[in-house]
């Protein structure tokens, strides 16, 4: 059994990389904007051919499987003819062949922790937990196999011989299946059941996709420090709340997969943003690509981005306040204007057609505001077990990133996640729901998005603590 998991790891790794890879390639972008770009990437192709078959009614796995392999030898092909016409791309980022080596030691390091953590306390590669969320996701993956539709629109089309399978939602209605999708292909491919895909996707996801876009996070926002994603990748795991918790408590893969990609995208969005010679509307698509990407893994990783975002525009406008040529006023207008525009659309969204059901839930979990604090500056979150030397690591990363103006927005997105935990813990009903309503006002996904937001701080945190250290064993 051991070995059809390993099989069907290999086809999810090509399913989740290759159709991004290629059309990252195809539009220049670099080593790093490629990592986070590949996986949502493939899932938004994935995701739009299954609407497409849909409509013409071509069921089953081929017709998807088959129109992504054209598009990747397609852009394979554009890419080699390109250069044959040109001398190349040359890429803008530092010692590329670090970037690489770097990059796999953080995918080997999580994938080792992945396996201590969560294989090995599998009792078999088909496990499963038998909880109410699961048992909807792995009905959704049985009836794409069986039944043959990959849409996201039209949710109750996944059927398996002619009955309904799952019936979660209205005919017609839009469900964030991306992660479903890709699973149910890589079943298809390997002949595997339901359980083994979705371990296998937990698997790959965290050990590939979030540790090489965390890596490429770290590279892309500490460029100057030698070994910061291999010698942070010890920490990508350290947290309780991610990625062990999302699959010990009720496994919530969508999210769980859109968390995944969320580090990697932060990382494309900020190295576009820092980009100043690619085209406007290159870089446009590429952001939209992304975004349908995640929308389709499930839309609260979108709004998770759109915090990152909001806290590296403002940092990026303060970091420019010591130069003679801008006034001092103009940061504070232009964070002030960013801050309204984005809080208009946050207020707007929450009771939206898209978001209202799920800002409306709420999770009927609170404690004293005391233990929320404690538990937040300590990372207990809803655990009650402090992590202690953790929270060392991280805040020693967190003042790092606040007495640079490069990286002040790391330190801010924490901030922003840890009081959207907070409020969500201790708030009363309005103040949940305004808070943290994109996300359920489930605690234990707001702790996961406040677990990912200090990641790299405790990464950067032990990157000081290792420098620290050999500068006394070098004077000593």
């Amino acid at each position: 059994m051991w070995p059809l998991f390993a099989l069907t790891c290999i086809a999810l790794i090509a399913i989740i990389t290759l159709p991004g890879y290629a059309l990252a390639k195809a539009i220049n972008l670099n080593k790093i904007q490629t990592i986070g770009f590949a996986a949502p990437a493939s899932v938004a192709v994935f995701a739009i051919s299954g609407i497409v078959f849909d409509k013409l009614n071509w069921r089953g796995p081929a017709p998807i499987l088959l129109s992504a392999i054209i598009l990747t030898v397609l852009c394979f092909i554009f890419v080699a003819f390109r250069s044959r016409r040109q001398n190349g791309f040359n890429l803008k980022l530092r010692r590329p062949g670090r970037i690489t080596i770097e990059v796999a030691c953080s995918i080997a390091v999580c994938s080792s922790f992945m396996t201590m953590l969560f294989l090995a306390n599998l009792d078999t590669a088909n496990s499963f937990l038998e909880f109410a969320d699961n048992v909807v996701h792995l009905n959704t993956i049985a009836s794409m196999i069986d039944g043959g539709s990959f849409s996201t629109i039209n949710a109750s089309e996944y059927s398996a011989n002619g009955q309904q399978a799952a019936p979660y939602s209205a005919s017609g209605s839009f469900y964030p299946a991306g992660w479903h999708i890709v699973i149910a292909l890589a079943c298809s491919i390997t002949n595997a059941l339901a359980p083994l895909g979705e371990n296998a996707g937990a698997f790959v996801f965290a050990s590939v996709v979030f540790a090489s876009g965390m890596a490429a996070l770290l590279l892309q926002a500490f460029p100057e420090k030698k070994g910061i994603a291999a010698i942070g990748s010890v920490t990508f795991c350290a947290c309780a709340a991610f990625p062990i918790a999302p699959l010990d408590v009720h496994q919530i893969y969508p999210n769980f997969a859109g968390w995944c990609c969320l580090p990697g995208s932060v990382a494309l969005f900020t190295s576009i943003l820092e980009d100043r010679q690619r085209k406007i509307y290159v870089s446009i698509a590429t952001c939209v690509i992304v975004i349908v990407g995640l929308g389709v893994l499930h839309p609260n990783c979108v709004i998770s981005l759109f915090i990152y975002g909001t806290a590296y525009l403002i940092m990026t406008f303060w970091k420019q306040q010591d130069k003679k040529s801008v006034p001092n006023m103009k940061p504070l207008i232009q964070t002030a204007a960013v801050v309204g525009v984005m809080l208009t659309i946050w207020v707007a969204l929450l009771d939206s057609a898209i978001f209202s059901t799920v800002t409306s839930f709420l999770w009927e979990w609170t404690i004293p505001a005391t233990n929320a604090l404690e538990s937040t500056f300590l990372f207990g979150y809803t655990y009650g077990q402090p992590q202690w030397l953790f929270a060392i690591i991280v805040y020693i990363g967190f003042f790092y990133c606040l007495r640079s103006k490069q990286t002040k927005w790391v330190s801010l997105a924490f901030v922003l996640f840890s009081v959207i935990f907070f409020i969500n813990a201790s708030g009363d009903p309005l103040l949940k729901k305004i808070f943290a309503g994109y996300w359920y006002t489930d605690p234990e996904r707001t702790a996961a998005c406040a677990a990912i937001a200090a990641i790299p701080c405790a990464s950067v945190g032990l990157h000081q603590i290792i420098v620290l250290m050999q500068r006394v064993f070098a004077r000593f």
